[in-house]
């Protein structure tokens, strides 16, 4: 980037403390770019303090944009493009982290699992964990459920993992499947496939 384009800053964002609520709390960065250079030239620089500095409120990250500081500045003047462009980046950026979510919030459409859990034929001792960041900043969602009971000591048991801000589905000894959204009918045919003989039971 430093090579074939003008970097104006790379500002590490929390984004434990200014995107959870919209359903992530991924570490992110943003870069800010004033366009192509006309020649190629150059490298990135040495790590200094300003780049390692972690924006933790929306206030800082708007006067580390720099927009914090600007009034009522001439239309016509370069400086007016540039500020548009990086209010232009943080609208995008803000968009990107919100667009896995939906209009339920990750915790209802958990809960919506586990009830349809506990009325699928055949299955018992449902268990269920929800994390909202987990230790990696993922909102996941953690399922179990026992099926085909033949007595006390004969069952077997369906485990699957939701990583909702990645639009992932994890079963063991299945793999990761990526989901096309959160909506629960679009996720049916994925457990269908990780275990046939509990989900293809009528509900």
């Amino acid at each position: 980037l430093y090579h074939f384009y003008n970097v104006e800053d790379i500002i590490p964002i929390n984004g434990k403390k200014l995107y959870s609520r919209q359903g992530t709390s991924i570490n992110t960065r943003l870069i800010l770019i004033d366009g192509a250079k006309a020649v190629p030239d150059g490298a990135a620089p040495l790590k200094n303090k300003l780049h390692s500095t972690v924006v933790n409120t929306h206030e800082e990250l708007w006067d580390r944009v720099g927009l914090g500081s600007i009034t009522s500045p001439n239309p016509q003047t370069k400086d007016v493009k540039v500020i548009k462009l990086r209010a232009k980046a943080i609208l995008i950026k803000q968009k990107q982290i919100s667009s896995v979510n939906t209009k339920k919030s990750f915790e209802i459409i958990h809960n919506e699992i586990v009830d349809y859990l506990k009325n699928l034929k055949g299955a018992y001792q449902i268990e269920d964990v929800f994390e909202n960041p987990n230790k990696y900043g993922d909102v996941v969602s953690h399922f179990s459920a026992r099926y085909d009971q033949k007595d006390r000591w004969n069952y077997r048991k369906a485990q699957f993992v939701i990583t909702w801000n990645q639009l992932s589905l994890f079963i063991p000894d299945f793999g990761y499947r990526t989901l096309p959204d959160t909506d629960i009918k679009n996720l049916l045919p994925l457990l269908k496939e990780g275990f046939p003989l509990l989900f293809n039971s009528p509900a």
